[in-house]
């Protein structure tokens, strides 16, 4: 019998699979378990607006969190660490985490080196951010002259008609 052998990742799907369907909740909860350790690793608890020097050596890499899964238990099922790093790529095309060169790493090494253990970092929205910042009046050349009775108006501005129309 033929117990011990694996089907390929090809035919079974790996462990994104689940009886031959893509398993998005399992892939989603990874990949929030990822991002909140990465965050974490990422971020001053004390002040998260504070932003760590070049030199910081906290960022996690793809081991440590694979590390993390494992000893956390978030999963049962056994992920290698090229699943983890899969599971950081949809991360970073997300636009949640940012793949970077390990500090002391020479900057003349080319993208997709897979001797090279790169360190990921949680990207943080501005704290400042409004829904205001994107009101077209901000950029208006000629705002100063801008009132609502005179020539030039809000009632008669094309730009912010534009903009209310969105």
């Amino acid at each position: 019998m033929l117990i011990d052998i694996k089907p390929s990742v090809e035919i079974s799907g790996g462990p994104w699979f689940t009886d031959q369907e893509l398993d998005t909740d399992f892939i989603e909860q990874l990949s929030s378990q990822c991002y909140r350790y990465i965050y974490s690793k990422s971020v001053n608890k004390l002040n998260p607006t504070a932003i760590y020097s070049a030199s910081y050596l906290g960022y996690p890499t793809a081991v440590q969190v694979r590390k993390f899964i494992v000893d956390n238990k978030v999963s049962t099922v056994d992920l290698g660490i090229e699943d983890i790093k899969s599971l950081l790529d949809v991360l970073v095309y997300d636009g949640k985490v940012e793949r970077i060169l390990p500090m002391g790493i020479i900057a003349g090494i080319t993208p997709g080196n897979n001797d090279v253990e790169y360190v990921y970092r949680a990207i943080t929205a501005p704290a400042n951010e409004s829904p205001l910042t994107e009101v077209p009046c901000g950029n208006c050349p000629v705002f100063k002259l801008c009132s609502e009775d005179g020539d030039i108006s809000p009632s008669t501005c094309t730009y912010y008609q534009k903009w209310l129309s969105y």
